[in-house]
């Protein structure tokens, strides 16, 4: 019976013994694969921190070329006549692409607004200019109005809606209540919150209109206009001027752009038709927004960024906006 006794005690010990490392394989290999899991995080972490940061170094490729395309041309702003300019940069485990296209093509929604004593209120001149291109667009005239009028009620700083807009005893109603923002729109995708401006009609005027960080028009560069284009070409010229012929302006341009502007006035399409009043305000040859969207591919990772740059008058260059992620 006592050998009995021995023999089962060490059975029990070698079960135990099998146990415990049983337990303890398995709690190492947990570790192992937390290790495993927090040295791949901080690897994709690196690399995607080295991603950002060659996509910020886009920025500055962005600005030479725009520096180059001032000094190729001093009058004027090209980027290639329309195309704009596209970037690319090989990297250790990648690349850097990207492409700059002219921002200034459009029409600033900011400047609705024009700043008054003790406040901002409706800039009647660029309200009519916003109402031309909302017509080169196909909105009816009713339509035009109340859209103009909800984008300046968004912005000024009074209470008071004007024609068809709305103020915050609109927007308090609605079941996700608000208030208007009472200051200069942020990004374009503000509008989508402005009453009459649903996903639809966004869509329609999108690709024309901007948000610059300002209460001024832009004008609008005739070299880097590009296809479908043309409704801001009829905003700035003139109701006079149908959108076939603004597009056709824009086809036949001359290759190496307009050399000054009275090329472009001269053109028959141009000459002929009874032009707004304003008309010359609007029209240049010289860029002073960018946007540039840049990829980078490092090693697998991927990052994006949208930036808007800015050279006023032909000075340095500057960020004014930058995204993280695709631009919509």
């Amino acid at each position: 019976m006592l050998v009995d006794g021995r023999k089962n005690e060490r059975g029990a010990a070698l079960i135990t013994v099998m146990l415990i490392v049983a337990v303890m394989s398995a709690v190492a290999l947990s570790v192992m694969d937390d290790i495993r899991y927090s040295v791949r995080r901080a690897t994709n972490v690196q690399l995607r921190d080295q991603a950002m940061w060659y996509a910020m170094g886009a920025e500055r490729l962005a600005a030479a070329a725009i520096e180059q395309d001032r000094r190729a041309s001093e009058e004027r702003s090209m980027l290639a006549a329309g195309a704009g300019r596209d970037l690319y940069f090989d990297i250790e485990g990648g690349a850097i692409s990207g492409a700059l296209r002219d921002a200034s093509n459009c029409f600033n929604i900011n400047s609705l607004t024009e700043n008054v004593e003790g406040g901002r209120s409706i800039s009647a001149a660029n309200a009519a200019r916003y109402q031309r291109l909302l017509t080169a667009l196909e909105f009816n005239s009713g339509e035009a109005a109340a859209l103009t009028a909800a984008a300046v009620d968004w912005i000024d700083t009074d209470n008071a809606p004007l024609g068809d807009g709305a103020e915050d005893s609109y927007y308090a109603s609605l079941p996700a209540p608000h208030r208007t923002a009472n200051t200069l729109f942020a990004e374009v995708e503000e509008l989508r919150g402005v009453r009459g401006y649903g996903e639809e009609i966004f869509q329609r005027i999108r690709p024309h209109v901007c948000a610059h960080p300002s209460e001024s028009a832009s004008p609008l560069n005739v070299n880097t206009l590009r296809p479908g284009q043309g409704p801001l070409l009829v905003m700035a010229v003139g109701a006079g001027l149908d959108a076939e012929a603004a597009e056709r302006v824009i086809a036949e341009r001359p290759d190496t752009g307009y050399g000054d502007l009275e090329q472009f006035w001269a053109r028959d399409e141009i000459s002929r038709i009874k032009q707004a009043e304003d008309a010359r305000e609007l029209i240049g040859v010289r860029t002073d927004y960018y946007t540039l969207n840049a990829r980078v591919v490092h090693f697998g990772a991927e990052f994006s960024l949208s930036t808007l740059l800015a050279s006023p008058g032909g000075g340095d260059v500057f960020v004014v906006t930058r995204r993280f992620g695709q631009d919509s």
